[in-house]
């Protein structure tokens, strides 16, 4: 846990003033959702927003929907390291235990395969009945007055189940109900992987709520987290109600509608390719990267699948725990990310910058979505250019490559189970 300033500036035509709160949360996003609750508004309402890490670490939170935008600081204490340590140490704990439950799953459904194949293979055997008796004709010459009674014929014993099969059906119940059971444990087990791979700790307690005045309201945002040099870029926009975004984006959308109108004829991994391709065309950067969600786990680790840069090839198929870095964070809470300066950012995952020789400075990443379901992000790293900062137009024209990857996505998974 730590504890964070939120400002929260007021909804325009509201009554209500421009708030800071002062709130003990697990992450800054935990922070700012606890907020607008205590406010009385739908913190998990928020869709679509930007956050922006400030050189100074705090974040700014744009959301076009009610044109506003937040600022959260963390306010550092003496137990920071030793909150750190704790979010780590469950972490990898977490996650131990969620990989054992993945084991037992699959053993599970192995040893209820196998089951099923000896069920195909040796169908259940019975007991074959006797032929009845069959009673002899009477004799011609004996009269039919005197005949002896013709005895009645005996009936066949019912069929009786080999006793293997009967084994092999009660097994296969039993081993049904265990897979439930160890399935749902899985799944229980790799949510709270994926929570406390971003650092979770615990509940969330609003500490105190100060009110500023409403004259004093438009200072608010420059106190808090205010970059030297205007660094925020078109972010301010949103604050002053104008989305410049708005006015530069609808010609590269067009651009991007037509040049993958043949997307969902391809793979995922060949529309992955495509998209990286498209992306690199209209927003510069040093490197990129896509990953998608392991569907064929419910751990859901993130895996690279298409990457270009200094280090691209090296790193295609690395596996990035669902919730871990800034990918990880992007994808669980499905927000589009913009981090100018990733060593003041607290999801920032360097595991891979050590392990590759790369150093990243700057991340833009946004979520691959249709619908309500999230396969994997994009992510852009390094902004190359005369701007040295992404900006909100940069979010916009990788996310509208990310909604139309997601739509291709879901068509191919569509395709393959029809």
């Amino acid at each position: 846990m730590a504890n964070f300033n939120v400002f929260v500036p007021a909804r325009k035509g509201s009554d209500m003033p421009d708030l800071t709160l002062k709130v003990e949360a697990s992450n800054w996003l935990v922070a700012l959702k606890e907020s607008l609750k205590q406010i009385g508004e739908q913190g998990d309402a928020l869709a679509n927003i930007v956050c922006e890490t400030a050189p100074d670490g705090s974040i700014r939170v744009a959301d076009p929907g009610s044109r506003r935008v937040f600022v959260i600081s963390k306010v550092d204490s003496a137990r920071d390291a030793e909150f750190e340590k704790e979010a780590e140490r469950r972490a990898a704990e977490s996650r131990s235990l969620a990989e054992a439950a993945e084991k037992a799953h699959k053993e599970t459904e192995a040893r209820l395969k196998e089951v099923q194949n000896r069920m195909a293979v040796v169908p259940p055997k019975v007991h074959e009945p006797a032929p009845a008796a069959q009673a002899a004709p009477a004799p011609a010459q004996v009269p039919a007055a005197v005949a002896a009674p013709v005895a009645a014929p005996v009936a066949a014993p019912a069929p009786a189940v080999d006793e293997t099969a009967r084994r092999l059906e009660e097994e296969k119940r039993r081993l049904e109900a265990e897979l439930a059971a160890a399935k749902a444990k899985l799944e229980a087990a790799a949510r709270k992987a994926a929570e406390e791979a971003t650092g979770v700790l615990g509940s969330v307690e609003v500490a105190k709520v100060e009110k500023k005045p409403a004259d004093k309201a438009k200072e608010a945002p420059k106190a808090v987290g205010k970059a030297k040099g205007d660094e925020w870029g078109d972010l301010d926009d949103w604050y002053d109600g104008v989305d410049t975004a708005e006015e530069t984006i609808d010609g590269v959308v067009s651009d991007l509608f037509l040049a993958t109108s043949q997307l969902h004829e391809k793979n995922e991994s060949e529309s992955a390719l495509e998209v990286l391709k498209l992306a690199a065309k209209y927003v510069t950067s040093e490197a990129a990267s896509i990953f998608y969600s392991d569907i064929n786990s419910a751990l859901k680790d993130l895996v690279i699948v298409a990457a270009s840069g200094p280090v691209g090839n090296k790193i295609l198929g690395v596996r990035v725990p669902l919730g871990k870095g800034i990918v990880g964070f992007s994808v669980v809470n499905g927000v589009k990310l913009i981090v100018n300066s990733v060593d003041r950012n607290p999801n920032f995952y360097g595991k891979l910058d050590q392990e590759f020789g790369f150093k990243t400075k700057s991340i833009l990443c946004v979520p691959i979505q249709h619908g309500e379901r999230t396969y994997g992000a994009i992510e852009m790293i390094n902004k190359r250019g005369e701007e040295s900062t992404w900006t909100t137009n940069d979010a916009n024209v990788v996310e509208s490559l990310a909604k139309i990857l997601g739509r291709a996505i879901e068509t191919s998974v569509n395709a393959r189970k029809d």
